[in-house]
Protein backbone atom coordinates (compact mmCIF):
# COMPACT_ATOMS: atom_id res chain seq x y z
CA UNK A 1 0.00 0.00 0.00
CA UNK A 2 1.26 3.63 -0.89
CA UNK A 3 -0.45 6.13 1.24
CA UNK A 4 -0.42 10.03 0.21
CA UNK A 5 -0.98 12.17 3.56
CA UNK A 6 -2.39 15.50 2.84
CA UNK A 7 -1.82 18.25 5.10
CA UNK A 8 -1.81 21.60 3.53
CA UNK A 9 -0.36 23.82 6.26
CA UNK A 10 2.33 22.79 8.46
CA UNK A 11 2.15 25.11 11.42
CA UNK A 12 2.95 24.23 15.05
CA UNK A 13 0.58 22.11 16.71
CA UNK A 14 -0.57 18.86 17.10
CA UNK A 15 -1.82 18.12 13.70
CA UNK A 16 1.38 18.17 11.87
CA UNK A 17 2.84 16.29 14.52
CA UNK A 18 0.54 13.46 14.60
CA UNK A 19 1.38 13.12 11.07
CA UNK A 20 5.38 12.97 11.03
CA UNK A 21 4.75 10.43 13.72
CA UNK A 22 2.02 8.45 11.76
CA UNK A 23 4.51 7.97 9.24
CA UNK A 24 7.28 6.78 10.84
CA UNK A 25 4.83 4.69 12.20
CA UNK A 26 3.99 3.45 8.47
CA UNK A 27 8.19 3.24 7.84
CA UNK A 28 8.49 0.62 10.57
CA UNK A 29 5.54 -1.58 9.60
CA UNK A 30 6.65 -1.62 6.22
CA UNK A 31 4.47 0.91 4.46
CA UNK A 32 5.17 3.69 2.29
CA UNK A 33 4.11 7.35 2.61
CA UNK A 34 4.58 10.71 1.47
CA UNK A 35 3.29 13.98 2.42
CA UNK A 36 1.72 16.56 0.02
CA UNK A 37 1.72 20.34 1.53
CA UNK A 38 2.48 23.98 0.72
CA UNK A 39 4.69 23.60 3.80
CA UNK A 40 5.36 26.10 7.20
CA UNK A 41 7.46 25.87 10.22
CA UNK A 42 7.04 22.19 10.76
CA UNK A 43 8.58 20.90 7.19
CA UNK A 44 12.40 20.44 8.77
CA UNK A 45 10.84 18.11 11.05
CA UNK A 46 9.71 16.16 8.19
CA UNK A 47 12.51 16.10 6.52
CA UNK A 48 14.80 15.05 9.90
CA UNK A 49 12.94 11.77 9.76
CA UNK A 50 13.62 11.75 6.36
CA UNK A 51 9.84 11.39 5.08
CA UNK A 52 9.10 12.04 1.43
CA UNK A 53 7.56 15.81 1.27
CA UNK A 54 5.66 16.51 -2.33
CA UNK A 55 5.31 20.33 -1.99
CA UNK A 56 3.87 23.05 -3.64
CA UNK A 57 3.38 26.98 -3.46
CA UNK A 58 -0.50 27.00 -3.24
CA UNK A 59 -2.90 23.52 -2.86
CA UNK A 60 -5.68 26.13 -3.59
CA UNK A 61 -9.02 24.92 -5.48
CA UNK A 62 -7.85 27.50 -7.98
CA UNK A 63 -4.24 25.06 -8.15
CA UNK A 64 -5.70 21.88 -8.36
CA UNK A 65 -5.88 21.13 -11.73
CA UNK A 66 -2.07 21.98 -12.47
CA UNK A 67 -1.17 19.86 -9.27
CA UNK A 68 -3.23 16.82 -9.90
CA UNK A 69 -0.97 15.23 -13.07
CA UNK A 70 1.84 15.46 -10.77
CA UNK A 71 0.08 13.23 -8.31
CA UNK A 72 -1.21 11.07 -10.59
CA UNK A 73 2.24 10.43 -12.41
CA UNK A 74 2.59 8.24 -9.10
CA UNK A 75 0.92 4.83 -7.91
CA UNK A 76 -0.66 6.37 -4.94
CA UNK A 77 -3.32 3.64 -3.42
CA UNK A 78 -5.12 6.19 -0.93
CA UNK A 79 -5.20 9.86 0.11
CA UNK A 80 -5.11 9.93 4.04
CA UNK A 81 -6.37 13.84 4.74
CA UNK A 82 -5.96 15.29 7.59
CA UNK A 83 -8.58 17.77 9.09
CA UNK A 84 -10.83 19.74 7.44
CA UNK A 85 -8.68 22.10 5.27
CA UNK A 86 -6.48 19.35 4.02
CA UNK A 87 -10.11 17.38 3.52
CA UNK A 88 -11.16 19.65 0.62
CA UNK A 89 -8.03 19.36 -1.45
CA UNK A 90 -7.96 15.50 -1.21
CA UNK A 91 -11.58 15.72 -2.24
CA UNK A 92 -10.66 17.78 -5.23
CA UNK A 93 -7.75 15.88 -6.01
CA UNK A 94 -9.74 12.53 -5.89
CA UNK A 95 -12.40 14.23 -8.08
CA UNK A 96 -10.01 14.87 -10.82
CA UNK A 97 -7.65 11.51 -10.49
CA UNK A 98 -9.67 9.37 -9.36
CA UNK A 99 -7.65 8.28 -5.86
CA UNK A 100 -9.64 7.47 -3.13
CA UNK A 101 -9.54 9.11 0.09
CA UNK A 102 -10.79 9.21 3.79
CA UNK A 103 -10.71 12.26 6.04
CA UNK A 104 -9.03 12.82 9.84
CA UNK A 105 -10.81 14.55 11.86
CA UNK A 106 -8.16 15.96 14.73
CA UNK A 107 -10.77 18.28 16.07
CA UNK A 108 -14.69 18.98 16.86
CA UNK A 109 -17.12 20.05 14.68
CA UNK A 110 -20.32 22.23 15.69
CA UNK A 111 -23.60 22.28 13.91
CA UNK A 112 -23.19 25.03 11.72
CA UNK A 113 -19.68 23.08 10.65
CA UNK A 114 -20.96 20.30 9.66
CA UNK A 115 -23.68 21.83 7.16
CA UNK A 116 -20.63 23.47 5.68
CA UNK A 117 -19.02 19.92 4.79
CA UNK A 118 -19.92 18.11 1.58
CA UNK A 119 -17.08 16.38 1.11
CA UNK A 120 -17.37 14.06 3.63
CA UNK A 121 -15.26 10.77 2.57
CA UNK A 122 -17.08 7.43 2.69
CA UNK A 123 -15.26 6.65 5.81
CA UNK A 124 -14.10 9.08 8.60
CA UNK A 125 -11.17 8.40 11.40
CA UNK A 126 -11.28 10.33 14.51
CA UNK A 127 -8.99 10.27 17.05
CA UNK A 128 -10.87 11.16 20.39
CA UNK A 129 -13.73 10.32 21.60
CA UNK A 130 -14.93 13.72 21.80
CA UNK A 131 -14.75 14.14 17.92
CA UNK A 132 -16.60 11.20 17.48
CA UNK A 133 -19.83 12.42 19.33
CA UNK A 134 -19.32 15.57 17.56
CA UNK A 135 -19.55 14.38 13.97
CA UNK A 136 -22.85 11.98 14.76
CA UNK A 137 -25.32 14.81 14.70
CA UNK A 138 -27.16 16.52 12.16
CA UNK A 139 -25.27 16.97 9.11
CA UNK A 140 -22.31 14.91 9.91
CA UNK A 141 -21.29 10.86 9.64
CA UNK A 142 -23.54 8.00 10.71
CA UNK A 143 -21.76 6.28 13.39
CA UNK A 144 -20.75 2.86 11.29
CA UNK A 145 -19.07 5.10 8.97
CA UNK A 146 -16.88 6.62 11.95
CA UNK A 147 -13.31 4.88 12.76
CA UNK A 148 -11.69 5.23 15.92
CA UNK A 149 -7.81 5.46 16.08
CA UNK A 150 -5.39 6.62 18.83
CA UNK A 151 -2.89 9.58 18.95
CA UNK A 152 0.77 8.81 19.14
CA UNK A 153 3.91 9.71 21.06
CA UNK A 154 7.13 9.50 20.08
CA UNK A 155 8.49 7.21 23.06
CA UNK A 156 12.47 7.35 22.06
CA UNK A 157 12.18 10.68 22.17
CA UNK A 158 9.68 11.28 25.20
CA UNK A 159 10.57 9.43 27.83
CA UNK A 160 11.63 9.62 31.82
CA UNK A 161 15.00 11.15 31.87
CA UNK A 162 17.52 13.23 33.69
CA UNK A 163 16.98 16.80 33.43
CA UNK A 164 19.16 18.47 30.55
CA UNK A 165 22.21 20.09 31.55
CA UNK A 166 21.34 23.09 29.89
CA UNK A 167 18.23 23.55 31.69
CA UNK A 168 17.00 26.83 30.14
CA UNK A 169 13.48 26.73 33.10
CA UNK A 170 15.28 26.52 36.37
CA UNK A 171 17.50 29.70 37.20
CA UNK A 172 17.98 28.27 40.45
CA UNK A 173 18.08 24.93 41.80
CA UNK A 174 15.38 25.70 44.55
CA UNK A 175 12.56 26.81 42.33
CA UNK A 176 9.26 24.56 41.56
CA UNK A 177 8.44 25.16 37.61
CA UNK A 178 5.32 25.57 36.12
CA UNK A 179 5.38 24.68 32.48
CA UNK A 180 2.62 26.04 30.17
CA UNK A 181 2.52 25.16 26.56
CA UNK A 182 0.20 26.73 24.22
CA UNK A 183 -0.92 28.54 20.39
CA UNK A 184 -2.26 30.65 22.21
CA UNK A 185 -5.60 31.18 19.37
CA UNK A 186 -9.12 30.92 19.23
CA UNK A 187 -10.12 29.82 22.77
CA UNK A 188 -6.53 28.88 24.14
CA UNK A 189 -5.56 32.36 24.52
CA UNK A 190 -8.28 32.49 28.15
CA UNK A 191 -6.28 28.99 29.93
CA UNK A 192 -3.25 30.94 29.68
CA UNK A 193 -4.60 34.12 31.35
CA UNK A 194 -6.14 32.73 34.21
CA UNK A 195 -3.15 30.27 34.90
CA UNK A 196 -0.99 34.11 35.04
CA UNK A 197 -3.51 35.76 37.19
CA UNK A 198 -3.57 32.87 39.43
CA UNK A 199 0.34 33.12 40.23
CA UNK A 200 0.13 35.76 43.05
CA UNK A 201 -2.52 33.33 44.97
CA UNK A 202 0.04 30.47 44.38
CA UNK A 203 3.04 31.78 45.93
CA UNK A 204 1.21 32.57 48.72
CA UNK A 205 1.04 29.23 49.07
CA UNK A 206 4.33 27.84 47.33
CA UNK A 207 6.75 30.68 47.52
CA UNK A 208 9.38 28.67 45.43
CA UNK A 209 6.87 28.39 42.19
CA UNK A 210 7.50 29.76 39.00
CA UNK A 211 5.95 29.97 35.31
CA UNK A 212 7.06 29.26 32.10
CA UNK A 213 5.08 30.34 29.04
CA UNK A 214 5.82 28.68 25.62
CA UNK A 215 3.55 30.29 23.10
CA UNK A 216 3.24 31.80 19.72
CA UNK A 217 0.41 33.16 18.31
CA UNK A 218 -2.62 35.98 17.70
CA UNK A 219 -3.75 35.58 21.90
CA UNK A 220 0.32 37.22 22.57
CA UNK A 221 -0.89 40.44 22.45
CA UNK A 222 -3.76 39.59 25.29
CA UNK A 223 -0.84 37.51 27.68
CA UNK A 224 1.77 40.03 27.39
CA UNK A 225 0.11 42.58 29.80
CA UNK A 226 -1.12 39.89 32.29
CA UNK A 227 2.22 38.65 32.65
CA UNK A 228 3.69 42.03 32.99
CA UNK A 229 1.80 43.16 35.67
CA UNK A 230 2.48 39.97 37.74
CA UNK A 231 5.98 40.53 37.04
CA UNK A 232 5.96 43.89 38.55
CA UNK A 233 3.44 42.81 41.66
CA UNK A 234 5.83 39.49 42.65
CA UNK A 235 9.16 39.51 41.18
CA UNK A 236 10.16 38.11 38.26
CA UNK A 237 8.25 35.17 38.52
CA UNK A 238 6.64 34.51 35.14
CA UNK A 239 9.11 33.95 31.95
CA UNK A 240 8.05 33.87 28.23
CA UNK A 241 9.90 31.33 25.77
CA UNK A 242 10.34 31.00 22.40
CA UNK A 243 8.62 28.60 20.51
CA UNK A 244 10.65 25.07 19.48
CA UNK A 245 9.37 21.79 17.60
CA UNK A 246 11.18 19.62 20.60
CA UNK A 247 9.90 19.64 23.79
CA UNK A 248 11.45 16.81 25.47
CA UNK A 249 14.06 18.58 27.12
CA UNK A 250 11.35 21.14 28.74
CA UNK A 251 9.01 18.53 30.08
CA UNK A 252 11.97 16.53 31.68
CA UNK A 253 12.60 19.91 33.35
CA UNK A 254 9.48 20.94 34.42
CA UNK A 255 8.02 19.75 37.98
CA UNK A 256 3.95 20.57 36.53
CA UNK A 257 3.36 20.89 32.96
CA UNK A 258 -0.31 22.73 32.24
CA UNK A 259 -1.24 20.83 28.90
CA UNK A 260 -3.75 19.90 26.86
CA UNK A 261 -3.71 17.73 23.97
CA UNK A 262 -0.53 15.88 21.80
CA UNK A 263 1.76 18.20 24.87
CA UNK A 264 -0.08 16.77 27.49
CA UNK A 265 0.49 13.31 26.36
CA UNK A 266 4.16 14.06 25.95
CA UNK A 267 4.35 15.60 29.63
CA UNK A 268 3.20 12.38 30.82
CA UNK A 269 5.16 10.15 28.47
CA UNK A 270 8.54 11.97 30.05
CA UNK A 271 6.89 11.61 33.97
CA UNK A 272 5.92 14.74 33.99
CA UNK A 273 3.12 15.63 36.15
CA UNK A 274 -0.23 16.99 34.23
CA UNK A 275 -2.32 19.70 35.31
CA UNK A 276 -5.17 19.51 32.11
CA UNK A 277 -6.63 22.33 30.47
CA UNK A 278 -7.77 23.25 26.85
CA UNK A 279 -9.77 25.15 24.62
CA UNK A 280 -13.39 22.80 25.72
CA UNK A 281 -12.22 24.03 29.68
CA UNK A 282 -11.08 23.06 32.74
CA UNK A 283 -10.11 19.37 33.60
CA UNK A 284 -7.30 19.47 36.39
CA UNK A 285 -4.73 17.00 37.73
CA UNK A 286 -4.20 13.62 35.52
CA UNK A 287 -3.66 10.53 37.52
CA UNK A 288 -4.30 7.11 36.45
CA UNK A 289 -7.55 7.21 37.65
CA UNK A 290 -8.98 10.23 35.89
CA UNK A 291 -6.15 9.50 32.28
CA UNK A 292 -8.96 7.47 30.41
CA UNK A 293 -11.53 10.20 30.57
CA UNK A 294 -8.45 12.79 29.71
CA UNK A 295 -7.36 10.67 26.80
CA UNK A 296 -11.17 10.70 25.39
CA UNK A 297 -11.52 14.27 26.00
CA UNK A 298 -8.28 14.80 24.52
CA UNK A 299 -7.28 16.66 27.84
CA UNK A 300 -9.93 19.36 27.74
CA UNK A 301 -9.44 20.32 24.18
CA UNK A 302 -12.45 18.17 23.21
CA UNK A 303 -14.51 17.22 26.17
CA UNK A 304 -15.23 16.19 29.71
CA UNK A 305 -14.64 19.73 30.85
CA UNK A 306 -15.40 20.45 34.66
CA UNK A 307 -16.19 24.04 34.17
CA UNK A 308 -14.09 26.92 32.63
CA UNK A 309 -10.12 27.69 33.28
CA UNK A 310 -10.24 30.28 36.38
CA UNK A 311 -7.21 31.68 38.50
CA UNK A 312 -8.64 30.27 41.49
CA UNK A 313 -8.70 27.02 40.40
CA UNK A 314 -5.10 27.14 38.93
CA UNK A 315 -3.83 28.18 41.81
CA UNK A 316 -5.59 25.26 44.52
CA UNK A 317 -4.91 22.85 42.32
CA UNK A 318 -1.36 23.47 41.40
CA UNK A 319 -0.53 24.31 45.23
CA UNK A 320 -1.90 20.87 45.89
CA UNK A 321 0.16 19.42 43.27
CA UNK A 322 3.46 21.34 43.74
CA UNK A 323 3.40 20.46 47.48
CA UNK A 324 3.32 16.53 47.17
CA UNK A 325 5.16 16.06 44.04
CA UNK A 326 6.85 12.76 44.81
CA UNK A 327 2.92 11.28 44.55
CA UNK A 328 2.12 13.03 41.17
CA UNK A 329 5.61 12.16 39.88
CA UNK A 330 4.71 8.56 40.56
CA UNK A 331 1.58 8.71 38.89
CA UNK A 332 3.36 10.14 35.89
CA UNK A 333 5.80 7.78 36.05
CA UNK A 334 2.59 5.27 35.87
CA UNK A 335 1.44 7.00 32.99
CA UNK A 336 4.21 6.94 30.76
CA UNK A 337 4.83 2.91 31.18
CA UNK A 338 1.03 3.11 29.53
CA UNK A 339 1.89 5.12 26.85
CA UNK A 340 4.93 3.82 25.67
CA UNK A 341 2.91 0.70 25.33
CA UNK A 342 -0.43 1.72 24.16
CA UNK A 343 0.50 5.01 22.25
CA UNK A 344 3.39 4.04 19.67
CA UNK A 345 3.85 5.22 16.23
CA UNK A 346 3.67 1.97 15.03
CA UNK A 347 0.37 0.83 16.70
CA UNK A 348 -1.80 4.03 15.43
CA UNK A 349 -0.35 2.87 11.50
CA UNK A 350 -1.47 -0.60 11.80
CA UNK A 351 -5.21 0.23 13.01
CA UNK A 352 -4.93 3.16 10.32
CA UNK A 353 -3.82 0.39 7.97
CA UNK A 354 -6.76 -1.69 8.46
CA UNK A 355 -9.14 1.09 8.27
CA UNK A 356 -8.11 1.99 5.07
CA UNK A 357 -7.59 -1.27 3.54
CA UNK A 358 -11.40 -1.74 3.76
CA UNK A 359 -11.76 1.77 2.27
CA UNK A 360 -9.39 0.11 -1.17
CA UNK A 361 -11.99 -3.03 -1.27
CA UNK A 362 -14.69 -0.73 -1.44
CA UNK A 363 -13.45 1.93 -3.61
CA UNK A 364 -14.63 2.85 -7.56
CA UNK A 365 -11.71 2.15 -10.13
CA UNK A 366 -9.09 5.27 -10.79
CA UNK A 367 -9.94 7.78 -13.39
CA UNK A 368 -7.04 9.09 -15.55
CA UNK A 369 -6.48 12.66 -15.65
Amino acid sequence: MRILQVVRQLPYGGDPVYVCRLMSGLREIGVESAVLTEGGPLLGMYEERWHRVLEFPSLRSTALDAVAPLVAAEPWDVMLAHHYQSSRVAHGLSRRIGIPYVMTIHAKRGLVGRMLVNYWSDEVIVLTGGVERSLRGPFGVRPDRIHRSRLTVDCDVHRPGPQPADCVLRRAEEELIVLHVSRLEYRKTKPCIELVRGMPRLLESVPRARLALLGLGPGLERVLPEVQAVNRRCGDVIRLLEPRPGLAGLLRSADVAVATGLVAREALACGCPVLAVGRMGYVGPIDQEHFPLGDDGNFGDHDHAAGPPRADRFARDLAGMLSDLDHWRREALALAELTSREYSPARAASEIVVILRDVLTRSRPRRSV
